[in-house]
């Protein structure tokens, strides 16, 4: 589902009823935290949410996403520390968090990916 920049204000909860969902492309547009819901999409493999105004922390739950090869949170205004929750994101190709403002060491948990 790509609606990059067709959408404004956050991501509705409904969303979640997208249960098969595989592909996520919500950019441009967006802000507010990033919704703990996100990590019921057990079917996503890929999710960007770059070029948005999300600001808050990177919820942990996103760690659920465990078929996730491609994750994009890049040009945002996240704060706070990488969650360790996004080790178990084995399957990750590319995990893409530039120009935001992430404090904090990189977790040992991503070391093996």
């Amino acid at each position: 589902l790509n609606i990059h920049g067709n959408l404004t204000g956050t991501i509705p909860d409904s969303i979640v009823n997208l249960v098969k969902l595989q592909n996520l492309q919500l950019g441009l547009g967006l802000g507010g935290p990033i919704p703990d819901f996100l990590g019921r999409l057990k079917s996503l493999t890929y999710l960007d949410l770059s070029t948005n105004s999300f600001t808050s922390s990177i919820p942990p739950t996103l760690g659920q996403l465990t078929s996730l090869t491609y994750l994009d949170l890049s040009k945002n205004k996240l704060t706070g520390s990488i969650p360790e929750s996004l080790g178990r994101l084995t399957r990750l190709d590319q995990l893409l968090l530039y120009i935001n403002r992430l404090t904090g060491p990189i977790p040992a948990s991503l070391s093996h990916l």
